[in-house]
């Protein structure tokens, strides 16, 4: 057991990414004992381990904020080598965040996803790191009211997906992105190289979040979760009735609702809040007081 290694903020992103991967359907082990652990690990100071079918993910919190980051970066290197020894294996890194640093406005953010853009004409790997970080500057953003905010753009981003302010497909692509930035980022072999189509999309992605119409398409979200509901919290269900028994006129879409609500809203904005209303559940009812 090693507790001692990490401290209270380390201990809560380690029981953040196990609520995560399971449910995504892994079964989680955090600070497993050595009997959990494959021998090529069992060296390490290995935070969490989960399983799903043949699939096994390492995780390791890192605790760059502090004077032992030397000591971490090994570690971590020496588990990214063992752990390639291991059939449909990954090494997650959890990165604690560091509160001395300032994040980029959203000004500063934009000039540099066209800088990034700029650059990737003519480096691609330098253009698709520089778009990230005006990513991770936008993710921030969003999350200005989390605290403490995650300094990983992955555990970022599906805290901001769980509460409703990225969409699936947009946290997707932070998903789908992710090895490749740490990979490069870190020196070691990605496991693609990114495009000039990959820096657009994240750079794409970062200019949505930190848009004036993001913005509105996010306080029309808040609105409609304020007066409308999922049908599973409160609705009456009936197997032998055809499920859920519904008020006349019900169930309703977010789409016909923020048209009628909102009848003279751009179609921009409101295709984007219902992509992200959509995240949470395609039917609706109206709350009821009390």
């Amino acid at each position: 057991m090693r507790n001692d290694r990490l401290s209270a903020l380390g201990m809560r992103a380690l029981r953040q990414a196990a609520d995560r991967y399971k449910s995504e359907g892994y079964v989680v082990s955090i600070e497993p004992d050595q009997v959990a652990i494959p021998d090529q690990l069992r060296t390490y100071p290995v935070d969490l381990i989960a399983r799903r079918g043949d699939e096994l993910v390492v995780v390791q919190v890192k605790t760059s904020s502090t004077p032992s980051a030397a000591a971490d970066a090994d570690v971590i290197k020496g588990m990214a080598q063992a752990v390639r020894s291991i059939p449909n294996a990954r090494l997650d890194i959890i990165s604690l965040p560091l509160p001395s640093l300032r994040a980029l406005d959203s000004a500063s953010a934009a000039v540099q996803l066209n800088v990034a853009r700029e650059v990737a004409s003519h480096h691609l790997s330098a253009g698709f790191l520089l778009a990230w970080a005006g990513l991770e500057a936008a993710l921030r953003g969003v999350a200005r009211d989390v605290d403490p905010v995650p300094a990983s753009a992955m555990e970022l981003a599906s805290l901001l997906y769980q509460d409703g302010n990225l969409t699936l497909n947009q946290w997707q692509l932070v998903a789908d992105m992710t090895p490749i930035r740490n990979a490069i980022a870190h020196g070691f072999e990605a496991p693609r190289q990114p495009t000039v189509d990959d820096v657009d999309a994240v750079a794409s992605l970062a200019e949505t979040l930190i848009s004036d119409e993001r913005q509105e398409a996010l306080r029309l979200v808040d609105w409609f979760l304020e007066n409308f509901e999922d049908p599973a919290e409160h609705t009456p269900h009936d197997t032998s009735e055809g499920g859920y028994q519904y008020r006349a006129g019900e169930p309703h879409n977010a789409a016909d609702i923020l048209d009628e609500a909102f009848p003279t809203l751009s179609q921009s904005i409101r295709d984007e809040a219902v992509e992200i209303i959509n995240g949470y559940s395609t039917e609706w009812v109206r709350k009821q007081p009390g």
